[in-house]
């Protein structure tokens, strides 16, 4: 059995974390060697928007299944397919093969960043004190935008960037390498051996997940945060700071360091949900200003750096809610995997619709949105928090 450490071990929480961010370079890969695939396989960029999204559709279908299978199937071993399964996915990707065959690998690329993705917040929880876990959570919910962020800097530092074959199979390497240090030093979590005659349907246990708050609320809290993010990293570098370097490289930023403020912030706010409604007031707030100054002329950088940073304190927000109101690993598996479904539900239909208005309204259109839907935020966990603690 898994004991609480009274001492964070902070050599396996980075590890872990390291593993996340591995898992967010299943989209980072893709994303940063776009143009260069792109080419190689004289690809429409719908083909390659598809070969891009089908990890994350994989999550979306996938996710709350997963939650109840890791402790059935053990949360290092789970951790240890994803990292191994992704690895020799990978290797199959370097190769270059024919883009029928690169889609069709990104299906169970899928199932492997799912695998990672929910089994490895129970392993930090248990690898954390009791009083670092929701900053342990914070540092967790930074991994995908870390991953972006360090293999943007590293095609940079190229004189010709990377290829993809180079990405393809580093990316191989460092997924098995980790698996093997997760295999040598990382603990189980022990759980309760499930019974044999156990039986599910998916939509019964996605209506158990959800009408339980406590595994649902994390989730819905991350969805509010996953909508809007990606879109206004993505097209605000159109409207606002075209002129200055490094200001498309801040965005992603600020919103890792609003992530890991959350994760500190979180100490002060133990009930869990009021940190929520403190982080989206904020980003309501600082989008709402952003709008008026981007339909009233007036500079807006600055504006829209603190309005990623907000959004990025309602990502880790959420996320340290899992261990919150979650005490026993069955019940974090299960939020996790809502969380990561809801997540990828967010990032898939939260840019079109950003998209639409950015095309039609400019940066105005794009911070209103973002404050509509931070405001929505609060109703909603708002009206939810106060049920779950009634």
């Amino acid at each position: 059995m898994t004991e609480i450490p009274a001492r964070t071990r902070w050599a396996i929480v980075l590890l872990l974390c390291a593993c996340g961010v591995l898992a967010g370079g299943q989209f980072a890969k893709i994303s940063i060697e776009f143009t260069r695939l792109q080419a190689v396989y004289a690809a429409s960029p719908a083909g390659m928007g598809l070969l891009l999204s089908t990890v994350g559709v994989v999550g979306l279908l996938c996710g709350v299944v997963t939650g109840l299978l890791a402790p059935r199937v053990g949360y290092r071993r789970l951790l240890l397919i994803g990292l191994v399964g992704g690895a020799l996915l990978s290797g199959l990707q370097a190769l270059l093969p024919p883009f029928g065959l690169f889609w069709a690998s990104r299906i169970p690329e899928g199932a492997a960043h799912l695998a990672i993705m929910v089994a490895t917040p129970t392993l930090l929880i248990h690898a954390s004190a009791p009083a670092h876990r929701t900053g342990v959570m914070g540092l967790w919910a930074t991994v995908v935008g870390l991953s972006f962020a360090l293999l943007a800097a590293l095609d940079r530092s190229l004189p010709e960037g990377l290829a993809p074959r180079a990405a393809l199979a580093g990316h191989t390497a460092l997924l098995l390498l980790a698996a093997a240090a997760v295999r040598f030093w990382v603990a189980d979590v022990a759980t309760p051996a499930a019974s044999p005659s156990a039986r599910f349907s998916v939509l019964t246990l996605h209506r158990e997940v959800y009408a339980d708050l406590h595994t649902a609320l994390p989730g819905l809290a991350f969805f509010f945060y996953a909508f809007p993010t990606i879109a206004l990293i993505t097209f605000v570098p159109r409207f606002s700071g075209q002129g200055q370097a490094g200001f498309q490289a801040a965005l992603p930023l600020m919103a890792t360091a609003g992530t890991l403020a959350a994760g500190w912030a979180a100490r002060r706010f133990q009930g869990g949900p009021g940190l929520v409604r403190w982080a989206y007031l904020a980003f309501a707030a600082s989008a709402l200003m952003l709008a008026v100054a981007a339909a009233a002329g007036i500079p807006t950088e600055a504006l829209a750096l603190l309005t990623l940073t907000c959004a990025g304190l309602g990502g880790g927000a959420a996320s340290t809610l899992i261990p919150q109101l979650n005490p026993a690993p069955a019940q974090q598996a299960r939020a996790s995997g809502v969380l990561v479904q809801l997540g990828n539900l967010g990032s898939v239909s939260g840019p079109p619709l950003f998209a639409a208005l950015a095309d039609r309204f400019g940066l105005a259109g794009l911070a209103g949105l973002a404050a509509f839907t931070a405001a929505l935020a609060l109703l909603v966990l708002g009206r939810l928090a106060a049920r779950l603690q009634a």
